[in-house]
């Protein structure tokens, strides 16, 4: 028998007409009522303290931003009252210590903190890092955050009247999905007795803050514990879970309870990497729940460039708050502002070349503004009011000399466990600084304003596509297959955001495309 495939292929410019685009992250109804299945609501309290401001010395920063005309739409919804505006400033010390300086938007040399806080923060995330250092007091790098530089953060924020977010990673340096070393103090631990060390280090840890004054309202039970923490031991084994999420989950309960016996109205907050990734959020939470687990909140990084889009965080939040009834943060946010490199200062991790596209914004202070509401308007509408805040990771780090993700020591023990291979490494640059809400000289970006105006709006006209993403669209059809043209097509908005726009196609101008179909005739015979 004779066998005919017939291949038609249509390549060429075409013709488009666009209507008006919107992101994929849709808007859902909710009550508006906050429920856990922990004996209590999870619900924040927050200090309506006043404080004197604060202002430096130095000459006005006369740097320009565009603040009157950036564009920001209102929340879909409201925020829930208690809704947490937070930011991670864990490297503020360090880069106070090297002589970076801030400014207010009026170009005012002014305090950091009181800066955020006029800005809608009302809640500071800080990380903590068991002994970020060798025993010769070589540091690690990464702000250096020990319990002594905690406490001096964790004053400032309670002096403006933040709430306090306690970021726990149970390692002496970065703890990650690919990443959770043992504390080079638990080494000698056995398995068994981990879970009693967390449970120590948390109550001891907690206790000095208490001691200093400081009463802190949430606690992260470990930091992008996808794949386990604390070392091997805590690895998850995928081919053995019920094993392994026996022993996390112990390690888990352990640290709630050092948290509880120091501050009982303190919240917990478990937390993973992959936001937008439903079923990792559901096995693993199912899992702790299963084993009784008596966490308060649900933690998700959200990277828009790693992990997933928008309808995706979506679902993975509506999907998961619906499963646990627990009310659930995006522990971790950030976009670029601009692609600009300090020679011998910073790496930048973030490049919009390479992101933009993924995440589905552009490279601006307009386009975190629109990522930063974009992420709020979904929380605003997770049903039954179980949104309960969002934090943009490092806004203040500033590209500065010394001010490094991690030195030879800290990649030391990063990469192998150990610190005294440091010559292996050399010390490394800033890696985020191109993604934070202040300029390179320390002003006041006009994206630091979205804490504020995502609950009122400001110039909030509607979005449109003002370009197309490429300047060609090249479609390839199997006319014999049936296939169609596509119905959307990657547009650019006046909100700096890439969108998926529909498009309509003109019959008159796809008639004369026809000339420009090629037909390569492949014929197989037996």
């Amino acid at each position: 028998m004779k066998n005919k495939i017939l291949t038609f292929s249509l390549m060429t410019v075409v013709a488009f007409s666009l209507f008006s685009c919107k992101s994929n992250a849709s808007s859902t109804s909710q009550t508006t009522t906050s429920t856990s299945n922990s004996s209590t609501p999870v619900s924040f309290t927050y200090s309506d303290k006043t404080y004197e401001k604060s202002y430096g010395t130095n000459p006005d920063n006369t740097e320009t931003h565009d603040y009157s005309n950036s564009k920001v739409k209102k929340t879909d919804k409201d925020l829930r009252s208690d809704f947490a505006m937070g930011v991670d400033g864990s490297m503020i010390n360090k880069i106070e210590a090297l002589g970076g300086q801030y400014y207010n938007q009026d170009g005012k040399n002014q305090d950091v903190f009181q800066i955020l806080k006029e800005n809608g923060v009302n809640f500071f995330r800080i990380r903590l890092w068991n002994n970020p250092e060798n025993k010769f007091g070589k540091t690690y790098g990464g702000g250096e955050n020990n319990i002594d530089t905690d406490i001096a953060l964790a004053k400032r924020a309670k002096a403006v009247g933040m709430n306090v977010l306690l970021d726990f990673h149970y390692s002496d340096f970065w703890a990650d999905p690919d990443n959770q070393q043992l504390p080079k103090a638990w080494r000698t631990l056995d398995k068994e007795d981990i879970p009693n060390a967390v449970y120590e280090y948390t109550r001891d840890s907690l206790q000095s803050f208490k001691d200093a004054g400081i009463t802190i309202d949430a606690c992260q039970i470990g930091n992008e514990i996808n794949n386990g923490m604390c070392g091997d031991y805590g690895t998850i084994d995928w081919n053995d879970t019920s094993t392994s999420f026996d022993y996390i989950a112990s390690i888990l309960s352990d640290g709630i309870k050092g948290m509880k016996e120091i501050f009982p109205d303190c919240y917990s907050v478990i937390h993973l990497a992959n936001g937008g990734n439903s079923q990792e959020f559901e096995t693993y939470f199912t899992a702790l729940d299963d084993r009784k687990v008596d966490y308060d909140i649900i933690g998700a990084s959200y990277y828009p460039n790693l992990s997933g889009g928008l309808d995706e965080l979506e679902a993975n939040l509506n999907n998961i708050t619906a499963l646990t009834n627990k009310p659930a943060m995006v522990c971790e946010i950030n976009w670029g502002f601009t692609d600009e490199s300090v020679t011998g200062v910073t790496a930048n991790q973030y490049n919009g070349s390479t992101y933009e596209d993924k995440g589905g914004y552009l490279t601006s202070e307009q386009a975190q503004a629109t990522c930063m509401r974009d992420v709020l308007n979904i929380l605003a509408n997770v049903p039954n009011n179980l949104g309960l805040g969002m934090f943009y990771w490092e806004p203040a780090w500033l590209p500065l000399s010394g001010a490094t993700w991690a030195t030879k020591y800290g990649q030391s023990y990063q990469y192998t466990g150990v610190d005294t291979n440091a010559t292996s490494y050399t010390d490394g640059l800033a890696t985020w600084r191109n993604q934070g809400l202040f300029s390179y000289t320390g002003k006041a970006l006009a994206s630091l304003q979205v804490f504020n105006l995502a609950k009122t709006g400001q110039n909030a006209v509607e979005e449109k596509s003002t370009k197309l993403r490429n300047s060609t669209v090249d479609v390839t059809l199997n006319i014999a297959a049936d296939e169609t043209l596509p119905t959307t097509v990657s547009v650019e908005t006046n909100y700096d955001a890439i969108r998926d726009a529909s498009v309509t196609w003109k019959p008159v101008k796809l008639a004369k495309l026809i000339l420009l179909v090629s037909i390569p005739l492949l014929v197989l015979l037996p």
